[in-house]
């Protein structure tokens, strides 16, 4: 009786098995397959704003954002450019480029207009 159990066990095992090499192998050949199959990274945060539609797509809330900029070093979320949600799971955070940054000061015209 044992032997019926462990007969059964082994054609599961290598059947899942055999199902995770043709879906590997749709993966690794077909992109459409790829993005369906892995899905798109998502982007949480474009240019300082949260995307809130986004983040409710992902189940993410803003503390849960906030978190994650926090344990970045982060303390803003207008400090960032942009937070995306890769496809495995990991969030890739881009900082705002400081020198890019319009402000008061630096948006004057740097030589001086005379009549």
């Amino acid at each position: 009786m044992a032997l019926i159990y462990f007969g059964a066990t082994i054609i599961s095992l290598g059947g899942l098995f055999l199902l995770n090499r043709i879906f590997r192998a749709a993966a690794y050949y077909n992109e459409r397959f790829t993005k369906i199959s892995h899905g798109e990274p998502t982007f949480l945060v474009l240019d300082g704003k949260p995307m809130l539609k986004n983040l409710r797509f992902e189940h993410m809330s803003l503390e849960d954002l906030n978190e994650s900029l926090h344990q970045n070093g982060i303390n803003e979320i207008s400090l960032v450019k942009y937070v995306i949600k890769e496809t495995n799971g990991q969030i890739s955070i881009i900082k705002e480029d400081p020198a890019h940054t319009t402000t008061r000061e630096n948006s004057k015209p740097s030589v001086a207009l005379t009549a």
